[in-house]
């Protein structure tokens, strides 16, 4: 999409300016900073089949990283099994040890409320959990905030399921989803949506998450993860924006 978004750009610049631009860049976002580094690498393979370069660098700021083969090959077959998928350090992984860590915001055991956070350390109960899944103890300022962001959507007529929605858990479902190609009712078990007849039940993800074979991970998805993986391979400049204040 990124590669025919910058052939559309190009065209309506010479239809609205009279000539197509000299230089054209990339810029994203986290999810937009893969796809920015993702650009470059899909640009980079179309360049060494002999088509004409689209993009002239790129800024990835605070991109998320997908590993390829080459990083997750833990036995060196040349292949990549689903089990190493599972044990490998992922986005997806990565989001749901926080899922899990900082549970449900209305969950009796929660670890994310406003007496938890005013303690030192920030969410005592969450802070080893979660420092050992490799979040960084400095972004404890901002775990309740990524464990509910959206949950205020649920005041909102129409979109009760949103209560108790985090960036975490809500990641974990989408992401998912999308890796394993599984429909609105097959995605169902591991919801992060609540359900409004039952609010005070958790989502189907923090019962579904820990019980899950392969964390969720199956021949298909890792299939897919792979083929969207990033390389490293490109061959223009790029500026790589980030931090270890992040939430991990």
């Amino acid at each position: 999409m990124m590669i025919d978004l910058a052939l559309l750009a190009r065209d309506l610049l010479k239809q609205y300016a009279g000539e197509k631009p000299d230089l054209t860049y990339a810029l994203g976002l986290s999810n937009g900073g893969y796809q920015t580094r993702r650009a470059l690498e899909i640009d980079h393979g179309r360049v060494r089949k002999d088509h004409k370069r689209l993009f002239d660098g790129g800024v990835d700021w605070s991109g998320a990283y997908w590993p390829d083969k080459r990083v997750l090959d833990a036995d060196g077959n040349g292949k990549v099994s689903v089990k190493e998928y599972a044990a490998a350090e992922t986005l997806i992984g990565s989001i749901d040890k926080g899922t899990l860590a900082m549970d449900w915001f209305y969950s009796p055991d929660t670890l994310t409320t406003p007496t938890e956070y005013e303690k030192n350390p920030r969410f005592p109960g969450a802070y080893l959990p979660m420092v050992n899944d490799g979040f960084y103890p400095e972004s404890a300022l901002f775990w309740g905030y990524y464990n509910t962001v959206f949950d205020g959507f649920q005041y909102v007529p129409g979109f009760e399921i949103f209560r108790g929605v985090g960036y975490y858990n809500l990641v974990s479902f989408v992401y998912r989803a999308d890796l394993r190609g599984d429909d609105p009712i097959e995605s169902a078990a591991y919801s992060c949506w609540a359900d409004p007849d039952n609010p005070f039940t958790p989502p189907p993800i923090y019962e579904w998450l820990p019980a899950a074979e392969n964390k969720g991970w199956n021949k298909k998805s890792v299939k897919y993860a792979l083929k969207n993986a990033n390389t490293g391979e490109f061959s223009v400049p790029m500026l790589t924006l980030c931090t270890d204040r992040g939430q991990g």
